[in-house]
């Protein structure tokens, strides 16, 4: 289970999730509908490492990611999983919280 969300979430930006979808469905809602499935990867691993089921190294191989190529989508994506991981994060690596700091502050 663990590998397959590390597939899912690595191919991100691969269109290989479409075939999931409903081909009569207009191109505004299935880029929704592959945004919620995105969303939905991200929260099991955010909820896995609240748990103790994965380590920090697997947050930050995450968020190393998503700065690269980031888009409006990726920068989404940190936040969501940020705001889900903050409290551990800020306790176990206060280094990778400084790294989206900046990132999120070069963007804005």
């Amino acid at each position: 289970m663990l590998k397959k969300c590390q597939e899912e979430f690595y191919n991100l930006d691969n269109t290989s999730l479409n075939s999931k979808l409903n081909n009569n469905v207009d191109a505004k809602e299935e880029k929704e509908t592959l945004r919620k499935i995105k969303i939905g990867n991200i929260n099991l691993i955010a909820d896995l490492f609240m748990n103790n089921f994965i380590p920090i190294k697997i947050i930050q191989d995450c968020v190393e990611f998503l700065f690269k190529n980031s888009d409006e989508d990726k920068i989404l994506y940190l936040c969501e999983l940020t705001k889900k991981t903050y409290s551990k994060i800020e306790a176990e690596d206060n280094e990778t919280l400084d790294k989206i700091y900046k990132k999120l502050e070069s963007i804005l």
